[in-house]
Formats: structure tokens, C-alpha cells, sequence
């Protein structure tokens, strides 16, 4: 059962940015293994798979990839923010659009992020997180 309450602005940027992380998961790690630290995104993922708040582990990690990004950057850090905020949709009304009907959406198995997947007709199975592992929640629409 999916949980239909209205989420607080706190917990609704954080589950954007987790989507963000999934959604960016390789170009953060290769980042980090060039330029920074692995410490903070494997915190992250530990909390996801534990199912503990995430929000600590995030800071950290946004913190470790703006350092990161420094020290890839030629020039002097601006102090300017390196992303514009979440992109990824946040609600069931910015789902894509589809020329068909969809009976099922795919979501985040531990329900930490906002990210949402309509199988194509071809598709056979879901895919998995890259946080957990583990394949996508199915959910009726």
C-alpha cells in the first residue's frame, strides 16, 4: 500500500534529491572516485537500505560532491550553486505522458525517493534501484 499523505516541503526536497542521486548515481560515483570521497555516498546508500532517515547522509554527500566538483573545476569556486534544484517529477500529475493506457507504475522500493517508471509494453521486468538493489515497487495506477 502506498502512502497517500501529503508530504512536508522538508521531506518531499529530500526525496527529490535522493532522485536526483539515483537518477545521477554513476556520474556521482566516477566523480567521487576521481576527485573526492566514496565514504559519504556509501552512507547513503546504507541508510536507504537500512530504511533510516536519509536526510544526514545526504547532506553529506551534497557536500562531498560540491567538493568534488571543486577540485575537477580549473577555476575558483564561485560560491554559485552547481545544480538549480530537483528536475526529476515530484508528484502522480508529472508522470510522462504515454500514447497508451498504463495500469501500473514503478517506485522507489523503500519509498526514499520520488522517481517514478511506466513500463514500456516490451518490458518483461522492472528495474532495479541503483541506491538498494533491490527491483522497483510495482503499484496499480
Amino acid at each position: 500500500m502506498s502512502e497517500t499523505r501529503p508530504l512536508d516541503p522538508e521531506a518531499r526536497r529530500v526525496r527529490d534529491r535522493i532522485a536526483e542521486v539515483c537518477r545521477d548515481f554513476p556520474a556521482i560515483r566516477a566523480l567521487l572516485t576521481a576527485h573526492g570521497d566514496l565514504a559519504p555516498l556509501d552512507a547513503l546508500l546504507d541508510a536507504l537500505r537500512e530504511q533510516a532517515d536519509p536526510a544526514r547522509p545526504l547532506e553529506r554527500l551534497d557536500g562531498a560532491v560540491r567538493e568534488a566538483e571543486i577540485a575537477r573545476s580549473p577555476y575558483k569556486d564561485t560560491g554559485a550553486p552547481s545544480h538549480h534544484g530537483p528536475t526529476v517529477p515530484a508528484g502522480w500529475s508529472e508522470l510522462p505522458v504515454q500514447g497508451r493506457r498504463a495500469e501500473a507504475v514503478f517506485l522507489c522500493p523503500a519509498g526514499a525517493c520520488s522517481r517514478s517508471w511506466l513500463p514500456a509494453a516490451h518490458d518483461t521486468a522492472p528495474p532495479v534501484c541503483s541506491a538498494t538493489g533491490a527491483p522497483l515497487r510495482w503499484e496499480r495506477i
